[in-house]
């Protein structure tokens, strides 16, 4: 068994709680935002809140961070999919993560790599999605789209020509 080094700082969301993770095994500062707690809603993880076995921080992000974040997400085009506890912990990673490079930004893109748009009234559905990672569509899928693409609808009902 290999012994894996812990992370400096750790940001975590209600999943890793949830879940019941070692997080002290993990990382040697474990940071979260109030928000998080609040998500949280079953009966055993409360009760293992009560007796971690760990310091557990509580952080704010700064404004101007959770507003970064926001602008960033929606260059990705991530924005409308993440909620606002999301943005605030990607923030609290953000300026975390500034201040331990004295309080630079400096490493990070300021800019995504990467945007990916479609023009869905040239490009077939299946092809738009098929060099993107986590989408799979096999030979039948892609025959079944084809098929419904030229179907008719008829009373609630596709029906092939």
């Amino acid at each position: 068994m290999s012994i894996k080094k812990k992370v400096n700082m750790l940001v975590v969301d209600s999943c890793a709680f949830i879940r019941g993770c070692n997080l002290h095994e993990m990382g040697e500062e474990i940071y979260t935002l109030e928000e998080v707690f609040d998500e949280i809603r079953d009966r055993e993880t409360k009760q293992r809140l009560k007796c971690l076995p760990f310091q557990l921080k509580f952080r704010e992000p700064p404004t101007e961070d959770i507003k970064w974040v926001s602008e960033f997400a929606k260059k990705t085009g991530d924005f409308s999919s993440l909620s606002m506890v999301d943005i605030k912990l990607i923030a609290l990673v953000y300026f975390l993560d500034k201040q331990a490079h004295q309080g630079s930004d400096a490493h990070l893109n300021k800019v995504p790599n990467q945007k990916i748009v479609f023009n869905t009234s040239t490009v077939k559905f299946d092809e738009q999605f098929k060099n993107i990672p986590g989408f799979y569509y096999s030979k039948n899928d892609t025959k079944n789209q084809n098929k419904h693409q030229k179907g008719n609808y008829d009373q609630g009902r596709m029906s092939g020509n």
